[in-house]
């Protein structure tokens, strides 16, 4: 039952969550999917690497961030999207 209650709330927020795993997205919730133009099924994101989906001078902050995560140095941040 956890892993159902998990679930919905992976796929009911209102926030983008994104899986990554040595780099690569794995999965995404349907928050982010909205946020980069996706439809729901559409895999082509999968395996893709996440620099492709960065701005280049976002980069060094987001990578400093996912690794301070990795080593459990978390931290409040706020990132703001612009288009």
């Amino acid at each position: 039952m956890e892993q159902r209650v998990y679930e919905k709330i992976f796929s009911s927020a209102g926030e983008g969550i994104l899986v990554v795993q040595h780099g690569e997205w794995r999965l995404c919730n349907p928050a982010l999917l909205d946020i980069f133009e996706l439809k729901e099924g559409d895999r082509s994101f999968v395996s893709k690497n996440i620099h492709q989906f960065l701005h280049p001078e976002d980069l060094d902050l987001v990578l400093k961030d996912i690794s301070a995560d990795c080593q459990g140095k978390h931290r409040q941040k706020t990132m703001s999207l612009e288009s």
